[in-house]
C-alpha cells in the first residue's frame, strides 16, 4: 500500500520552523441519506443500490470510507464518525456516495457534496446538516451529517493531557543499524508512523542511499486520546522491520533539545532513531 509522504525538508533549520501546520481537526459524523430513484418505468428493471460513503479532504486526501448498506434508497450510518487534520479555512470536505455490487461490478458514483470548512466560522458544530448531492450538475438526492471544528492551541494552554490534539514529528536520522549480511549504505530504509488504533499512518523515505539514513521530514497526526495516544514509529526496509519505537506521546514529548534526542530501537541490537516530537490542543471555544 502506497502511504502518504510527509513534507520532505532540506535541513534541519528548516524542519524546525514548520510549515504548512494544521490549524485544527474536523469530525464527520455520518447520518443518513435519501436517494434519488429511477423513473417509474425503469425501477422494476433496475436494482436497488448498495450506498456507501467515501471521504475526501480537498478531493486528494481519503479520510475513510462508511459500511455498505445493501438495497436501499434510504441508507443509515449513524453513529459513524471519521476525523481529518485541517491546514485552511478553504478546504472543503468532500462526500461521495457511491454503490457496488461486488467485485466483478464496477463501482458507481451516486451523487457527491463539497462541504467548505469557512462556513465553520461562526459555529463550531453544524448538526444534522442536510445537503444535495449532485451528479452531472443534476441533484441525485440529499445526505445527512453532523461536523464540528476543533481549533489547535497552544501547547501551554493545553493542560489536560487527554485532551484531543495534534502530534507533530520530525524525522532526522538513523545510526546503527543493520540488515543481516546486507551493508546499509546499499538500503533505503522508510520510517512508518502511525497511532496503535490505526492501520494506516505516515511513511517517510530516506534521502538517499546510506549506512546512516537521514530523511528531515516532518508530519502531522490526530492524537485522539491526546498525550495518552501511542504511537508507533517502524524503521523499515521492504517488509522487513529494522527497529521500532512504540510509546505514548507524553513519554516522546519530553526533552527540549532543538535537534531532537536519540531514541533505542526496540528489535535492532545498537539501533537509533534521532526525532522530535510536538504537541498541541483542539478546542471549540
Amino acid at each position: 500500500m502506497n502511504l502518504p509522504e510527509p513534507q520532505q525538508l532540506q535541513d534541519a533549520e528548516q524542519l524546525r520552523s514548520g510549515q504548512t501546520r494544521a490549524i485544527g481537526a474536523v469530525r464527520i459524523g455520518l447520518q443518513s441519506a435519501n436517494l434519488q430513484k429511477a423513473a417509474s418505468g425503469l425501477r422494476s428493471f433496475l436494482p436497488q443500490p448498495n450506498p456507501f460513503v467515501e471521504i475526501f479532504i480537498n478531493n486528494d486526501q481519503f479520510i475513510g470510507r462508511s459500511t455498505q448498506v445493501h438495497s436501499t434508497h434510504d441508507p443509515y450510518w449513524f453513529p459513524q464518525a471519521f476525523h481529518a487534520l485541517i491546514h485552511s479555512s478553504q478546504d472543503s470536505i468532500v462526500l461521495s456516495v457511491l454503490s457496488s455490487r461486488g467485485s466483478c461490478w464496477r463501482t458507481k458514483l451516486l451523487g457527491k457534496v463539497n462541504y467548505c470548512i469557512s462556513q465553520l466560522e461562526g459555529e463550531s458544530f453544524h448538526l444534522a446538516t442536510s445537503q444535495t448531492l449532485w451528479k452531472r450538475d443534476e441533484e441525485r438526492g440529499t445526505i445527512l451529517f453532523d461536523v464540528a471544528f476543533y481549533r489547535s492551541i497552544p501547547a501551554s494552554n493545553s493542560e489536560d493531557d487527554s485532551m484531543m490534539g495534534i502530534a507533530t514529528f520530525m524525522l532526522f536520522e538513523a545510526k546503527d543499524l543493520c540488515f543481516g549480511d546486507k551493508p546499509m549504505a546499499r538500503l533505503r530504509p522508510v520510517v512508518i508512523i502511525r497511532t496503535d488504533m490505526d492501520e494506516i499512518g505516515f511513511q517517510a523515505t530516506s534521502l538517499g542511499f546510506s549506512g546512516n539514513p537521514k530523511w528531515y521530514s516532518q508530519c502531522e497526526i490526530l492524537a485522539k486520546q491526546g498525550k495518552k495516544t501511542r504511537f508507533i514509529l517502524e524503521v523499515k526496509y521492504d517488509t522487513s522491520v529494522l527497529g521500532h519505537i512504540n510509546l505514548p506521546l507524553g513519554d516522546l514529548l519530553g526533552g527540549e533539545e532543538q535537534d531532537g534526542r536519540w531514541w533505542p530501537l526496540s528489535g535492532s541490537p545498537r539501533g537509533q532513531l534521532r526525532l522530535k516530537a510536538e504537541w498541541k490542543g483542539l478546542s471549540t471555544n
